[in-house]
């Protein structure tokens, strides 16, 4: 952050608590590169100063809200469960999770929303 900060002429900058800890429990799949990302985005686009939980993207919200609510989304089908079947039920959970927003599902899933589109006109 602090390269970051003194790149884009942000000294001072730090999290906020509700922010560190998003950070700390997203699973960065993108790992380094997705990390500096962000926070570079944070510090572009936010107010200056502490960069606030709001002013993080979307998807490090919704993630670090599943990890607290895992209990709720495990999923499980029985061995020999087609896997079309599988993709359908975890796509219409994950819709009922975010209020049937595909382009949040689709973050969650890690496909595209017009993968989500695709695969809800297959089931008619």
């Amino acid at each position: 952050m602090r390269r970051l900060a003194t790149q884009h002429q942000r000294a001072g900058s730090s999290f906020t608590p509700e922010a560190k800890q998003l950070l700390m429990t997203y699973s960065w799949p993108g790992n380094i590169t997705e990390l500096e990302s962000v926070i570079e985005r944070a510090l572009i686009l936010g107010e200056g100063g502490a960069i606030r939980a709001q002013e993080l993207p979307i998807s490090v919200e919704d993630t670090s809200l599943l990890a607290q609510q895992e209990e709720d989304l495990l999923f499980c089908a029985p061995l020999g469960t087609p896997l079309h079947e599988i993709e359908r039920q975890l796509i219409h959970r994950t819709l009922a999770h975010v209020g049937n927003d595909k382009r949040r599902a689709a973050q969650l899933l890690g496909i595209t929303s017009r993968t989500i589109y695709r695969k809800l006109a297959e089931e008619v």
